[in-house]
């Protein structure tokens, strides 16, 4: 069961990281470069190290050359965490970000930052709190006496 649920999740989040290079094509490509076939320079920024699952569809559209196919120079770099990728976006030293939507929301809500989510590939965010549903958990003071791993 554990391991039909972890493929399962994989699945999707492969599927929502194919979904987020899409979105990355819509957000960037326009119909000009197309035709010219200029290619338009655009830098991402991970969060994180950019070898994880739910990144893969970014490195598999570059492999495959379909950035070059939709007339764009894509260039990966990462950062520690989502505050940096998040100021790398303010600060223009990047065209996008890939950060946690907690974050994201967070700099919003306190620094009136002017950013745009254009896709979230996690129904749930990645730091939040996993457990069976049969654990008994139901609130966070059944944590207590439990042990808490961080994977």
């Amino acid at each position: 069961m554990f391991r039909k649920s972890f493929i399962t999740r994989a699945v999707a989040l492969t599927r929502g990281a194919l979904a987020v290079t899409l979105v990355l094509f819509a957000v960037v490509a326009t119909s000009t470069v197309a035709k010219s076939q200029t290619m338009k320079p655009v830098s991402v920024v991970f969060s994180w190290i950019p070898y994880q699952p739910h990144d893969y569809a970014f490195w598999l559209a570059l492999d495959r050359g379909w950035y070059k196919e939709a007339g764009l120079d894509v260039k990966f770099s990462s950062v520690m965490g989502s505050n940096p990728a998040i100021q790398a976006v303010v600060g223009n030293q990047v065209n996008l970000g890939v950060t946690t939507a907690a974050a994201f929301t967070k700099a919003i809500a306190e620094q009136s930052l002017p950013l745009k989510m254009v896709a979230v590939f996690h129904q749930k965010d990645v730091l939040s709190l996993r457990y069976f549903k049969n654990s008994g958990i139901t609130s966070p003071k059944d944590l207590e006496g439990k042990t808490v791993g961080l994977v």
